[in-house]
């Protein structure tokens, strides 16, 4: 199985207190001192994030999905392709989804997808799901840093 993993940069917002010169925001022992709007801010950036954090995972996920069912079609000197079943059982998910990580797999459930990928002795390895992984590394790189400058413009 190919897995990712995004952890959110910035935890900000919680406990508020009134302090000199303008209010105080502390959480994870980072205290923030200013104006209402820029508490305001880092709060509503806490709540921005672990969903842009979901978009970019999704997104990253559907790429990897969609390279490893090339790859299984006609990226190698002999296709993976029979019945089909395997392509079709190709798929995504989100396995953890909280404030502070976006954990997502590639993969697929049909039994005989490991003697595939891995080889046998009969049979060269067709490691699709790594090979989707490391082609498509560069693209997956720069949606989820746009994931994380878009969640930043608010």
């Amino acid at each position: 199985m190919a897995s990712l993993s995004l952890k959110q940069v910035a935890n900000f917002g919680g406990r508020r207190s009134s302090g000199f010169g303008g209010s105080i925001a502390q959480k994870n022992g980072v205290f923030i001192r200013g104006d209402q709007a820029l508490i305001r801010k880092f709060t509503l950036l806490n709540k921005i994030m672990p969903l842009k954090a979901l978009d970019g995972m999704t997104k990253a996920l559907l790429i990897i999905e969609a390279e490893a069912v090339r790859l299984v079609t006609s990226g190698y000197f002999q296709p993976a392709v029979d019945t089909g079943r395997m392509r079709r059982a190709i798929t995504h998910s989100i396995t953890r989804f909280d404030a502070n990580v976006v954990e997502g797999v590639v993969g697929l459930n049909v039994f005989y997808a490991i003697y595939v990928h891995e080889g046998t002795i009969h049979v060269e390895a067709r490691p699709f799901l790594t090979d989707a992984l490391k082609n498509k590394q560069a693209i997956i790189q720069a949606i989820l840093v746009d994931t994380f400058k878009g969640g930043l413009k608010i």
